[in-house]
């Protein structure tokens, strides 16, 4: 096959305990890849498993006033898909989501779909499978027809590989990183949508103790990018048009430079300062334990002052039974949770200038972690009643089922459905904190700015803001143009992460 001199970027999205890659965000990997190409001086294309699905037709057919997500993010590339990936030399493929989550506009495909939709094409394949350990992969995985299809999978970081040939290294280079990414925001002009940048802004965890955390699993110390390096990185995208940035790929953003104020500061100054049009700057998981330090009382101070409204903490809480967190040994206690939770409330709770609030915790509650027993639904009821109670404001729950570190990305009968107890936990938790938490936050005519319309469903269109994890606002019986923003007015709470809103 003679040479077409230029390389493909597949993707296929990717979403990690530590950083998201599904739209409307853009993970890093996929950046990375294309700044090393442009360091090698690649010709390159990228495009999304979406317009692959596209152009061989594969759309679902729905009712009328319903959007089909596995199609919905397209590039400008779309209508030459097949022949860019048919005279491509080397196909760069994204894939892994570490649990099996349904996406409000996005469609990640499973191993089986993605081999019979490339399968046909003589392109070099390597696949960057962003869940792996250091040498593990999961098994099922492993006996896939994919895994076997592809000229090469590779678990560790993509710049490692592409630059230095290494397979399974997660050891940052941080130095070489610096240089690649100042070049690494030229396919946003091949996206043709708005997209959150996720920007990393270290690696590894100060805790990586808990069981079930592939952080525990890789093992590697702690390293941060410095700060210039990771403004010149924001501003590469900035100057491409990006306006939405999430300071993500991190498992503790409170432990930067090891909760050092002062360049915490020059951090988010310095973003702020040379990307005076941000429409968005918000961060990603926070360890409680390092929020009650009177460090973390700064930082939190900080963020306040330099991100956006909107922005988020997750709180990897996990559970408030103490057999299980002792078992788990999991990050913080039970009080320092509460007392984290309180100091967000007392910095972040006031409304922003998009409407929502500027800076609250969130809430990560796993079913089914070692010790589990039916005291545990209590104590986390327990808890979650002492923090309606003491008046506190929590942006988002996320109640999940506990996975392996390597996540669920493959296909497998024994995962599908969702056991009896595990609907009537969560069912129960809905009920006495998410749904009231919502209405907490989000009163009837609190008025929300520059909600995204992102899709339609029953007749009705779905809008978000743009950020982490912002609650749906459903508004009935229009079918607003996909992509348009509008100002809404809440009118009511439909579910545990669902508004009813109306336009102003």
């Amino acid at each position: 096959m003679a040479s077409n001199n230029y390389d493909i970027i597949l993707d296929c999205y990717s979403d990690e305990p530590s950083g998201y890659g599904v739209p409307l965000f853009l993970g890093v990997h996929q950046r990375y890849i294309s700044a090393a190409l442009n360091y090698f001086g690649r010709r390159h294309f990228y495009l999304t498993i979406d317009d692959l699905r596209y152009a061989k037709n594969k759309r679902k057919k729905l009712p009328p006033g319903n959007t089909d997500i596995s199609t919905l993010n397209l590039t400008l590339n779309v209508n030459k898909t097949l022949k860019l990936l048919n005279e491509a030399d080397t196909i760069y493929i994204v894939m892994g989501c570490f649990v099996d989550y349904k996406y409000l506009s996005a469609l990640p495909p499973k191993d089986l779909e993605l081999y019979e939709l490339i399968k046909e094409f003589e392109a070099r394949k390597v696949l960057f499978y962003v869940l792996g350990g250091k040498v593990e992969l999961p098994s099922k995985f492993l006996k896939s027809p994919l895994f076997k299809h592809v000229d090469k999978v590779v678990t560790g970081l993509a710049y490692n590989f592409l630059l230095k040939g290494e397979t399974n290294s997660f050891s940052p280079n941080y130095d070489l990183l610096a240089k690649i990414t100042k070049t690494g925001a030229s396919i946003l002009d091949q996206i043709g949508l708005p997209r959150v940048i996720e920007i990393e802004s270290m690696i590894g965890c100060n805790w990586a103790k808990c069981s079930f955390c592939i952080e525990r699993l890789r093992g590697y110390p702690v390293r941060f990018r410095e700060v210039d390096d990771i403004i010149a990185d924001i501003v590469a995208s900035y100057n491409y048009g990006a306006r939405y940035f999430r300071i993500g790929r991190n498992p503790n953003f409170y432990y930067y430079m090891k909760q050092d104020v002062p360049k915490m500061e020059a951090l988010l100054y310095g973003i702020r300062s040379q990307c005076p049009e941000i429409k968005v700057l918000h961060i990603d998981n926070v360890n409680p334990e390092s929020v009650v330090t009177p460090q973390g009382h700064e930082i939190t101070k900080l963020i306040v002052k330099y991100c956006t409204s909107g922005n988020i903490a997750p709180f990897g809480i996990e559970s408030f039974d103490p057999k299980v967190r002792k078992i788990n040994t999991l990050n913080a206690t039970v009080d320092q949770i509460m007392e984290a939770i309180s100091i967000l409330n007392e910095c972040g709770r006031e409304k922003g200038e998009n409407g929502a609030p500027r800076f609250l915790p969130g809430v990560n509650l796993i079913y089914n972690l070692p010790g589990q027993r039916p005291e545990t639904l209590d104590y986390n009821l327990y808890y979650l009643r002492q923090i309606m109670d003491k008046g506190y404001q929590t942006q988002r729950l996320f109640f999940r089922k506990c996975t392996s570190p390597l996540g669920v990305s493959i296909e497998d009968p024994t995962t599908r459905g969702e056991s009896k107890e595990y609907e009537e936990w969560k069912q129960q938790i809905y009920e006495n904190y998410a749904i009231p938490m919502l209405k907490r936050v989000f009163p009837i005519g609190t008025v929300l700015k520059n909600a995204r319309v992102e899709i339609w469903k029953d007749g009705n269109s779905v809008l978000r803001q743009l950020g982490t994890c912002p609650p749906r606002i459903v508004i009935k019986n229009q079918l607003l143009p996909i992509g348009k923003e509008y100002d809404v007015v809440v009118r009511g709470v439909l579910k545990h992460r669902t508004l009813l809103g109306e336009l102003l």
